[in-house]
C-alpha cells in the first residue's frame, strides 16, 4: 500500500483518512470534507461581490477566498484524477524499491537523503501550515469588532449577530481551516517530495554513468550496464512528462493567482492602520513566498540536474571504448541537451527565471496600486 511508502507516507495517510483517495469505503468522509468548504466558498465569492467598493475588505477576503478555492481546486483535480495520480505514486514506489534492492551503496545514499529530507519538510510545512490556520482564528478574536476568518454573505442573515456569529465561526474552525490544511499543504508537499525524487534520481543516473566505463575494457558488460543507463533516462523522462500532464494545470492556477494576490496584500499592509491585520497579511505573504519559492527551486533543480546528465556521460571514459558504446555515450548526451521542465499549463517553465519574473511582476503591480492610492 502506498501509505506505507516512506517517501510520502505522512501525506498520504492524511489524504486516506479524509477519504481523498481509496475512495471505496470512504465517500461520506470525502464528502464531509468537501461540501462545508463548497459552500462557504460560494458565500465568499458572494461576499466579494456584495462589498466590492471597499478596498480593505476587498484585498484580504480576496486572498482568503483564492486560498479556499484553490484548496478545493487542487483536492478536486486529485479526486477527478485519482487513478493516475495513485498509479503515478505506485509507479515511483516501484521504482524507489527496485532501486533499494539493488543494492548500489551510492544509490542508497541518494535514496535515504531525499527520504529523510522529504520527510522532514512535510513535517515542517505541516507544521508551518497550522500556525498560519491558528493565526487565522486568533485574529478575528483580536479585533474590536466582531469578524470572521473567512468572511461571507447569507442572504436575509446577518452573520454578525448572535447566535449565527458564534455557529459559523465554529464550522468555519471545524471544517474550513482543517480543510485547507490537509488538502493545500499535502499537495504541495507531494509534488516537492516528487521533484526530490526525480532529482535523487537524476544523480543516481549520473554517478552511473561517471562510472559505467572501467579500465577493465569489459565491452560487453559496459554494453549492457549502458543500456540499462538509457532506460533509466527514460524512466525519468516519462516520469517528468507525466509529472508535467497531472499537475500542469494547478501549477498554472498557482501561478496566476498569487502573483496578483502577492502585490495586493503588500498593498494592504500599506494602506490599513491595524497592526495585528499587518501582522496577518505579512504571515500570508510569508506563505505565499514559502511555497512558490520551494516549489519553483526544486523544479528549476529538476531541470538543472537533467542537464548535469550529458556532462556525466561525457566525463566517462569513453574513449577507451568501442564505436558502438561511443555511439551510445553520443545519444546519451544528445538527448541530454534539452533540460527537463515541469510547467505550469504548458506555457510557463517552472523555473528560478520564471519566478524572479513573477515577483517582478507583483511588485510592478504593488507600484501601480500605490501610485494610484498616493
Amino acid at each position: 500500500m502506498i501509505e506505507n511508502f516512506r517517501l510520502l507516507s505522512i501525506n498520504i495517510k492524511i489524504w486516506q483518512y479524509c477519504g481523498f483517495i481509496y475512495m471505496n469505503n470512504s465517500y461520506w468522509k470525502c464528502s464531509i470534507f468537501m461540501i462545508i468548504p463548497i459552500l462557504f466558498n460560494i458565500s465568499e465569492f458572494i461576499y466579494l461581490i456584495v462589498n466590492w467598493g471597499n478596498v480593505e475588505t476587498l484585498i484580504l477576503s480576496s486572498f482568503m477566498t483564492a486560498i479556499l478555492f484553490n484548496s478545493i481546486f487542487r483536492i478536486v483535480s486529485v479526486l477527478l484524477n485519482q487513478k493516475d495520480f495513485v498509479k503515478f505514486i505506485e509507479d515511483i514506489r516501484d521504482w524507489f524499491q527496485e532501486t533499494e534492492n539493488q543494492r548500489d551503496m551510492a544509490s542508497l545514499r541518494v535514496l535515504n537523503a531525499v527520504a529523510v529530507k522529504a520527510d522532514t519538510f512535510s513535517k515542517l510545512s505541516l507544521f508551518l501550515g497550522s500556525v498560519g490556520g491558528v493565526m487565522t482564528i486568533i485574529v478575528p478574536l483580536c479585533m474590536n469588532s466582531k469578524e470572521l476568518p473567512y468572511p461571507v454573505w447569507i442572504p436575509t442573515v446577518d452573520v454578525y449577530k448572535s447566535p449565527c456569529y458564534e455557529i459559523i465561526f465554529a464550522t468555519q474552525v471545524l471544517f474550513v481551516m482543517p480543510f485547507i490544511i490537509v488538502t493545500y499543504i499535502p499537495f504541495t508537499n507531494l509534488f516537492i517530495n516528487y521533484l526530490m525524487f526525480g532529482i535523487g534520481s537524476l544523480q543516481i543516473l549520473q554517478n552511473k554513468l561517471e562510472n559505467v566505463i572501467d579500465s577493465t575494457k569489459d565491452f560487453e558488460r559496459i554494453d549492457r550496464d549502458l543500456e540499462y543507463c538509457i532506460q533509466y533516462h527514460n524512466k525519468i523522462i516519462r516520469f517528468c512528462d507525466t509529472l508535467s500532464t497531472l499537475l500542469s494545470l494547478t501549477n498554472l492556477m498557482e501561478f496566476l493567482m498569487f502573483s496578483l494576490m502577492l502585490c495586493v496584500l503588500l498593498f494592504f499592509i500599506l494602506i490599513v492602520d491595524s497592526y495585528m491585520l499587518q501582522i496577518n497579511a505579512a504571515i500570508y505573504i510569508g506563505s505565499i513566498f514559502y511555497v512558490v519559492l520551494l516549489s519553483y527551486w526544486h523544479a528549476n533543480e529538476f531541470s538543472y540536474e537533467s542537464l548535469k546528465v550529458a556532462e556525466a556521460a561525457y566525463n566517462s571514459n569513453w574513449t577507451i571504448c568501442n564505436s558502438k558504446i561511443k555511439k551510445s555515450i553520443l545519444i546519451m548526451i544528445l538527448r541530454s541537451q534539452n533540460a527537463l521542465q515541469i510547467s505550469a499549463g504548458g506555457m510557463y517553465p517552472m523555473t528560478l527565471e520564471t519566478f524572479q519574473s513573477l515577483l517582478s511582476a507583483s511588485y510592478s503591480y504593488f507600484t501601480v496600486l500605490n501610485g494610484m492610492n498616493n
